[in-house]
């Protein structure tokens, strides 16, 4: 059987893994390691970001010592963007909106200190996950069978599994 292009749905998340297009995909993006070369990561002036929004979805039961050893690839915080977790080197973690689509931003390789390989990662992805999808205008995720999940990137971040209030975890993580 073939399918068109058109047939397809669109993805209701895309994960940008180790890249920043020009021109972005339609809906919420999951950031992961963007280059810091890019114009639209450029600080302006707000600070290092050295800043923890404990109560923030983001974190939410999430261990932030195993963050502690990240590197951020940005110093500055973007104009579109607000810090959820940054250390006096910069923003790790960061949400906002840029080119009116719903955007979390974690500013670091979470395969060179290991993270990847921890708990505290599938948790992270989960909780990005369920934040970027509530953020859909007019849409509950919760009330959703599943999520398309549009995965582009230097390598391979994993298979997003569940539905997205209870996402079972990150299948497959492997170095981005």
């Amino acid at each position: 059987m073939e399918t068109s292009a058109s047939v397809l749905s669109p993805a209701d998340l895309t994960v940008l893994a180790g890249t920043l297009p020009a021109r972005l995909p339609a809906g919420p993006l999951l950031l992961v390691d963007p280059p810091s070369s890019s114009g639209r990561l450029l600080g302006v002036g707000l600070g290092s970001g050295a800043h923890v929004q404990e109560l923030h979805p983001l974190l939410q039961g999430l261990d932030l010592t195993a963050l502690q050893s990240e590197t951020p690839s940005i110093s500055g915080v973007p104009g579109w963007a607000h810090v959820v977790l940054g250390t006096l080197e910069g923003p790790l973690i960061m949400e906002g909106r840029l080119d009116g689509q719903p955007v979390v931003a974690l500013t670091f390789d979470p395969s060179l200190s290991g993270l990847e390989k921890s708990l505290a990662f599938p948790l992270l992805i989960s909780n990005a996950t369920s934040f970027l999808l509530s953020q859909l205008s007019g849409s509950d995720p919760r009330s959703e069978e599943g999520a398309v999940v549009e995965i582009v990137g230097t390598g391979v971040l994993g298979e997003v599994m569940g539905r997205p209030e209870g996402l079972s975890g990150v299948k497959g993580c492997a170095g981005l």
